[in-house]
């Protein structure tokens, strides 16, 4: 394989910036070049000076940078010269005068001077000097020979792999560095041994392939399970789609078929800021915690340096975010399938009396006390939220209102003390394991004590002795909230009671349903703007409701069109990488283009993959006006777009929009994409076909259901409002203890507010642009008119 820094060589380029982060790939390769052009070669750090000399040679041996630059400039003729992270110091004036005057010289005395850096830092004093060289991942020849060493070395652990094999793994490893590579192959291969597993080594690869590919946190690798058998209408997607599943196989390259660039999804829009409080749960625990997004990004993603410090989750255990169910109410735990990292985004605050306050985009669905969801940037002081935080349902009319309990008297209950573990405390019936409380419990054992709130916790936490005289309250007590809201522990609102006579209060026998929580209202009392923050969202997975999470307590809508992206990687053939365009831009000078090149590469090294570009309307609105970050925007919208024209790569681009008037003009132009799809509401049709996807997908028969009337009543809902209707009337059907019929998913789509209903003017805008812009992924029937027969006079 030729070296590509020969020709540089034996033209005489004097300074060369190599950019990459494997330095020693890329020594290896400087070293090859040098030997073919007959140059010695040095190599200099800012820890060991330079090596590869003389051991007695002590001016060369110099760790001082400007010293380093003299002694190369004194150089004989035919040198090489080797700089690690010598970015750091280019910024310096006398360094940026000796480079020059070194270029001046190497140009005649065949030397050459290598800056290897991760990063390009070239100041623009020194651009004319430097050349700029990006050196590519390693090729697939590169991968296989890093895979053939481990393997020679260790293949009577390893045992035979045949060819097939062998092409997945380094088809799996595609895209990483050698030494990202070989631990990748090493990992998989111990893992393997040491557990006995049966899993291919490729999948292992891709495992860690997906780790890797993370840590950037631009790139994130998928392994798309859905198809589009899982969704329903979309036609004219589906049928173009359909004809280009072959493209990028061998045969289409032998027919001259040209490589497809990707396509647009335009459709309906949010996400939550950082720091936001979301109220998880994990396997069987009964109880929930709260963690905040990011954290729950980080551990739920296997991130192993995670915002908290602390480890990341076993995925064998599901991992629920309290959701809503728009039927009955009730605030329940859904799984969580994904949490993902949406990039920087202007986010508004939205502040109630007495819920606290969420962050989100302006865009984001809100539920409102009505039941109506509303974009965030709507909401108006004194508009009324629905909250999670009653123990009862929400009332409805002539519904009879229990009395209110009597408070009890704290001094007239049976006090216990603790006894030799903080954690257990003994009573007449054995010991009681005293573990994590709910807050009211606490508030009251504190006021028993004589102490605020945060004293008592410090004496449970951190004063083992002292927490033995604490009185506690019994383990027979419950602690009630007087006024049903489970979030108000002030002093004056709790009252202790029996258990029993608690689950009597409340009606609730079952010692499982005990924790069930309802929703109540929430005036909006304060709205503000708090610039760019970083943003996530939760995919819900089924059997729970697929579009709502709480966040702060407040309930929020989730959205998305990724069904569809995910759905092209399969029906492709061909793996998913997300591509979050909106963390590309960073703070440091040269960060966000680094970040961009970087990305390109290894999308492009990686090849043969989807690439899902999620939101790129928020990452590219405004390009066509000035810029008021020194053209670094432009800059790298101008990277993308020309690698979008340019790139020879098999890579498939799917964007989605959710604001096609905020995308730059230049962007939609004819080769950016192949074409443009317009994701709306589902037709009649499309909605029998989705209802019909989700009966079948539960198990029934969807041929034995009529259909019909359900179709009529659910003209706007969206494919995933419709699942909805499926799960809430098994849901029900489960209760009554009988089968699925029609007429319980009927009565789910009645008591549902799609959300196309308070979205109807951004949904009619979009529409409107669509026709002679976009080509409807749906198929549009036409009605046929008959003509009126002849009228006789009889």
């Amino acid at each position: 394989m030729n070296n590509f820094l020969v020709p540089y060589l034996k033209a005489g380029y004097p300074v060369i910036y190599l950019l990459t982060a494997e330095e020693n790939r890329a020594e290896l390769t400087t070293l090859k070049a040098a030997q073919e052009c007959g140059r010695n070669l040095k190599i200099w750090s800012h820890t060991d000076g330079f090596f590869g000399v003389g051991e007695d040679d002590d001016e060369d041996s110099t760790e001082d940078p400007v010293d380093a630059l003299e002694v190369i400039k004194a150089s004989p003729d035919k040198q090489m010269f080797v700089f690690r992270d010598f970015h750091h110091f280019l910024k310096v004036p006398k360094i940026q005068r000796l480079v020059r005057d070194i270029a001046k010289k190497f140009r005649q005395t065949q030397c050459c001077m290598v800056i290897i850096s991760p990063i390009n830092q070239i100041p623009p004093e020194l651009e004319r000097e430097i050349t700029l060289v990006e050196f590519e991942l390693p090729t697939r020849k590169e991968i296989e020979q890093t895979f053939d060493n481990l393997y020679k070395a260790n293949k009577k652990s390893i045992g035979t792999i045949d060819d097939s094999e062998k092409e997945r793994i380094i088809q799996a490893a595609m895209g990483l560095t050698t030494d990202e590579a070989e631990a990748a192959f090493a990992k998989a291969i111990v893992e393997r041994n040491m557990n006995q597993l049966d899993t291919p080594i490729s999948k292992m690869v891709l495992g860690e392939k997906a780790a890797a590919v993370r840590k950037s946190g631009i790139l994130e690798y998928f392994e798309a399970k859905e198809t589009m058998g899982d969704i329903g209408g979309l036609e004219n997607l589906k049928k173009w789609l359909q004809m280009r599943s072959k493209a990028f196989s061998t045969k289409a390259r032998e027919f001259g078929l040209p490589m497809p660039r990707g396509i647009l999804l335009a459709g309906i829009p949010g996400c939550v800021a950082a720091g936001t409080k979301i109220i998880y749960k994990r396997g069987k625990r009964h109880g929930g915690r709260t963690l905040n997004i990011e954290e729950l990004y980080a551990k739920f993603n296997n991130i192993r340096k995670g915002y908290d410090g602390g480890p990341s989750w076993d995925h064998t255990i599901p991992t629920f975010a309290q959701s809503w169910d728009q039927e009955t109410g009730r605030m329940i735990f859904a799984e969580i399938s994904h949490v993902l990292k949406k990039g920087e985004k202007t986010c508004i605050r939205i502040t109630t009396d007495d819920a606290g306050y969420v962050e989100v985009t302006k865009d984001h669905p809100i539920l409102m006390a009505d039941g109506e969801f509303c974009e965030a940037s709507d909401i108006i002081i004194g508009d009324k939220l629905l909250v999670r935080g009653s123990m009862l349902p929400k009332p409805k009319k002539n519904r009879k209102q229990k009395k209110k309990a009597k408070r009890a008297s704290i001094d007239s209950l049976p006090i216990w003390y603790k006894s030799g573990s903080v954690k257990k405390v003994n009573t007449s019936s054995g010991v009681y394991e005293y573990k994590r409380q709910r807050r009211s419990r606490l508030v009251i054992e504190a006021h028993m004590n004589g102490l605020s709130f945060d004293e008592y916790v410090e004496i449970l936490r951190n004063c083992p002795k002292e927490s033995e005289s604490m009185r506690v309250l019994g383990p027979e007590f419950d602690v009630h909230h007087i006024d049903e809201d489970a979030m108000n522990d002030n002093i004056s609102n709790l009252m202790v009671m029996l258990s029993e006579k608690h689950k009597d209060l409340h009606h609730h026998h079952d010692e499982s349903k005990f924790d069930i929580e309802y929703t109540r209202e929430s005036t909006v009392v304060k709205i503000e703007d708090v610039g760019v923050h970083e943003t996530f969202d939760i995919s819900i997975k089924e059997p729970g409701p697929h579009n709502f999470s709480t966040s702060n307590g407040i309930i929020l809508h989730n959205c998305g069109k990724s069904l569809s992206a995910k759905a092209t990687s399969n029906i492709l053939g061909i793996p998913l990488i997300r591509f979050d365009v909106g963390r590309i831009f960073g703070g440091l000078v040269g960060q966000s283009e680094e970040n961009m090149r970087s990305a390109i590469q290894t999308i492009e090294a990686i090849g043969n993959c989807v690439c899902w570009v999620d939101e790129m309307d928020k990452a590219f609105a405004g390009m066509g006006g000035g810029s008021t970050d020194g053209g670094t925007s432009q800059r790298v919208f101008g990277n993308f777009i020309t690698w979008m024209q340019e790139k020879t790569a098999p890579v498939f681009i799917v964007a989605t929009v959710n604001r096609i008037d905020a995308l730059p003009p230049e962007l939609l132009r004819k080769g950016r994409f192949d074409e443009i799809f317009f994701v709306g509401l589902p037709s009649d049709d499309e909605r029998e076909d989705i209802l019909k996807i989700h009966v079948n997908k539960y198990g029934r028969d969807a041929d034995k259901f009529k259909l019909d009337e359900c179709v009529n009543k659910s003209t706007d809902f969206s494919g995933a409002e419709l699942e909805e209707a499926v799960i809430s009337g098994l849901y029900h059907a489960f209760y009554e203890d009988r089968d699925l019929e029609s007429k319980d998913i009927l009565k789910a789509i009645k008591t549902t507010n799609p959300l196309a209903k308070s979205r109807s003017r951004q949904l009619e805008d979009m529409a409107k642009w669509a026709t002679g812009n976009a080509v409807n992924a749906s198929v549009v029937k036409k009605e046929t008119k008959t003509s009126a027969g002849r009228q006789l006079d009889i």
